[in-house]
């Protein structure tokens, strides 16, 4: 595994030279006469590197990337808005926050948003993400990833900021959960070049290569190339992954005010399924936080691609057309995966653990996405609008298969808690009688939406923000070669919002908006769930300090959701529907530079409601035949979703003297007792982490050396950093993570 690392580092940086030698260096004399390539405000910012001198932008007061506090949004309103005039609760996590931490997982940036919580996602092989007590899937560029799968989490090594808005936000992106949209936004092609390489090093055989490579082709051309290549061990044992990531870009500016992308992203790797400790009573399992419930031979698999043509023109100052198609192609292979059992583990004399082998083969994921958006500024009667009108076309096509067999059935050897012993072979065989191709259910959903947005600005400092959307959408099921019938679903989802901006650094706000989810899952006993719903009211205080280098939010909301799916307790492979559930809770944000050098990001949310309103349970006899209900768990608190959680990072970086190019930073991330089920009959304690990090910059001639070092959980606290069907995903214990890049 080192040695292919070691082929591909040399090659990344045989490729990176040839780029910036050869290409470059022709192509800037040619741009320079032809005058087609100019430094625009969206370059200045993602410049990690200086090759010019720098160029203050107004509104973009850091134009080498290293702010912590952006001042526009664009995933809120798809219009690129002050957040200060945006009447909802956003936040973004700029480029230099990510480089900072290290960060390499897209929950490890979201660690510094309040209201987020990970959670245990398919054993840990998708991203598991909650905002504001709902599971949330991450978009990126304004595109819906399907995570439902083990697609084996997403890569940051393409990833500029990710953006957050929190909750609802269908009315502008179709099929999104309530608890809020989380955009990654990729690194474009830049019109000056700028090439980087590093290496990172860490605990538990952790190695992993990244290349980052931008440059003019010429004739209105530039390219963006991201690699990483990834091999990682872990604390667990026998658990282990390899990764391989690319994507490159190739911009066309046709001329001033007309663009397409051309853009592609291939991830392939494989790794260990983990469903974390089981319970024992209402507490995680009393074992060393490395023992491993399942066998050696578990194993997944993922091959994601993505595809994307993006053009825009804009037809003069005020008016502009954007168009965006996507598709994503996802194959993911999970073959006898040995876990512990969600409900009783312990064998009678509890010295055992018992396990179940589940034969889940190959799942396809096909989805495509086109939208086309019309954004136009005028005024009338002095009122200045800006509205944005547009249309969106999502298909999604999924095939995956399962054994249905009673529990008995499949029942695997029980894992002794003191002294484990595994299996030294292979997989055990699957019984081609358990394996026939009607055993699969194939989904289908075609989903349309129209929708409209104004923004206006009003005398006296007021902003006022009124949208709606219509959604059609059909879904079709085949399950076990049989149709479960074509639903169709129709929906009209309203948004509203005001902002007062008395004076520039402060605005207060109140908004309304409804959530529209479509299609909600197969029931057991066949047919479509009923179509999720939710509704929100927000109010909130913004501040912009410092000249625009420090921002903070304060925002209360009570969010309400209906027919929320949850996995059928007799078989996980199906949903049942939870009638309403409801979260209210306070969150404040606030990042930005306090004085020269010192900068900070911090979250915290305060959640003391999370609790479902209304449930109801079927009553089964022996036969599975329904007679009667029950109040299930009606007034229970939702799962993994803390009372308290709060996070503190802040860095400071030495401003001159011999030191200069020293940065030194650490950080808190504290988490209150979760709810480990929706029955709350388990519990995860609290934890408090804290982390370090020291860097270091040198630079010669042209290029900039970079040396940094980040510690985690320095006192090695022993945690749980997710709960799931009451398994419990222990944290990482005290490690490192070392970087040596170069830039230039």
């Amino acid at each position: 595994m080192v040695t292919m690392h070691g082929l591909i580092f040399r090659a990344a940086f045989l490729i990176v030279n040839i780029v910036g030698c050869g290409l470059t260096n022709a192509d800037q004399v040619a741009g320079s006469h032809s005058g087609d390539h100019k430094i625009n405000s969206s370059d200045v910012v993602q410049r990690e590197q200086t090759v010019l001198e720098p160029i203050i932008i107004k509104g973009r007061p850091d134009p080498e990337g290293s702010s912590y506090a952006l001042p526009n949004i664009g995933t809120a309103t798809k219009t690129d808005t002050p957040i200060m005039e945006t009447p909802f609760s956003v936040k973004v996590v700029p480029g230099q926050v990510l480089r900072d931490q290290q960060v390499i997982r897209l929950d490890q940036a979201l660690q510094n948003v309040s209201g987020i919580n990970q959670e245990v996602s398919n054993a840990g092989l998708a991203d598991g993400i909650t905002l504001r007590g709902f599971q949330v899937f991450p978009f990126r560029d304004g595109f819906r990833f399907e995570d439902q799968n083990s697609n084996g989490r997403r890569d940051m090594a393409n990833i500029e900021r990710v953006e957050v808005l929190k909750g609802p936000g269908s009315i502008l992106y179709g099929q999104a959960e309530p608890g809020g949209i989380i955009n990654m936004v990729t690194k474009k092609p830049l019109s000056t070049p700028l090439h980087k390489i590093e290496q990172q090093f860490g605990s538990f055989d952790f190695y992993r290569t990244t290349l980052d490579s931008t440059a003019p082709l010429g004739a209105g051309f530039s390219y963006r190339f991201n690699l990483a290549h990834e091999n990682a061990g872990s604390f667990r044992d026998f658990v282990q992954g390899e990764r391989i990531f690319i994507a490159p870009v190739l911009r066309w500016d046709i001329s001033p005010r007309t663009q397409i992308n051309l853009e592609f992203d291939y991830l392939q790797g494989k790794n260990t399924p983990d469903y974390g400790i089981p319970a024992d009573g209402n507490r995680p399992l009393d074992v060393p936080r490395s023992r491993y419930f399942g066998e050696p031979f578990n194993r997944a698999k993922y091959d994601d691609m993505v595809v994307g043509l993006n053009w825009s023109h804009a037809f003069n100052d005020n008016w502009r057309i954007r168009h965006r198609f996507n598709t994503e192609i996802l194959r993911s292979e999970v073959i006898n995966v040995t876990t512990p059992f969600s409900g009783p583990v312990l064998s009678d004399d509890r010295r055992s653990v018992r396990r179940q082998l589940e034969d889940l083969r190959n799942a396809r994921n096909e989805s495509y996405y086109t939208v086309v958006d019309l954004t136009g500024h005028f005024e009338a009667w002095g009122v200045k609008h800006r509205i944005l009108m547009g249309g969106d076309y999502y298909r999604e096509d999924t095939r995956w298969g399962f054994v249905e067999e009673s529990e008995d059935e499949l029942e695997f050897n029980a894992l002794n808690i003191i002294n484990p012993i595994y299996q030294t072979g292979g997989p055990p065989p699957i019984d081609p009688s358990r394996d026939f191709p009607g055993d699969d259910i194939d989904e289908t959903e075609d989903w349309f939406g129209l929708y409209l947005q104004d923004q206006m600005t009003l005398p006296y400092h007021f902003h006022v923000l009124a949208g709606f959307r219509y959604d059609s959408i059909r879904s079709r099921e085949f399950e076990r070669g049989e149709s479960t019938g074509e639903p169709r679903d129709d929906a009209l989802t309203p948004r509203a919002g005001l902002l007062w901006r008395p004076i520039p650094v402060l605005s207060l706000y109140g908004s309304y908006t409804e959530n529209y989810s479509g299609s909600n899952g197969l029931a057991r006993q066949g047919g479509k769930l009923p179509p999720e719903s939710a509704q929100q009211w927000e109010v909130g205080i913004k501040s912009e300090l410092l000249n625009g280098k420090f921002l903070a939010t304060i925002a209360y909301y009570d969010l309400t959701k209906q027919n929320v799916a949850t996995p059928d307790p007799i078989n996980p492979f199906f949903s049942r529907t939870v009638g309403e559930l409801a979260v209210r809770g306070i969150e404040f944000d606030m990042q930005g530079e306090l004085l020269p050098g010192w900068r900070l990001i911090g979250a915290y949310a305060y959640t003391p409601f999370a609790k479902i309103i209304q449930d109801q349970t079927l009553i089964l006899d022996d036969e599975d035949n329904v007679i009667g209900t029950g109040a299930g768990n009606t007034g229970q608190r939702f799962d993994d979703v803390p009372r308290h959680n709060a996070r503190l990072w802040t860095t400071y970086e030495i401003q001159k003297g011999m030191l200069y190019g020293l940065r030194l930073g650490g950080g808190v991330n504290a988490v209150s007792k979760r709810q480990a089920n929706l029955e709350n009959t388990a519990q995860a304690p609290g934890y408090a982490v804290v982390n370090l990090m020291a860097g270091y910059k040198y630079k010669f001639n042209n290029a900039t050396l970079h040396f940094q070092l980040n510690a985690q959980n320095i006192f090695d606290k022993h945690y749980f950093v997710s709960t799931s069907g009451l398994r419990f995903m222990p944290g990482t214990p005290r490690s490192i993570l070392g970087s040596v890049s170069i830039v230039f």
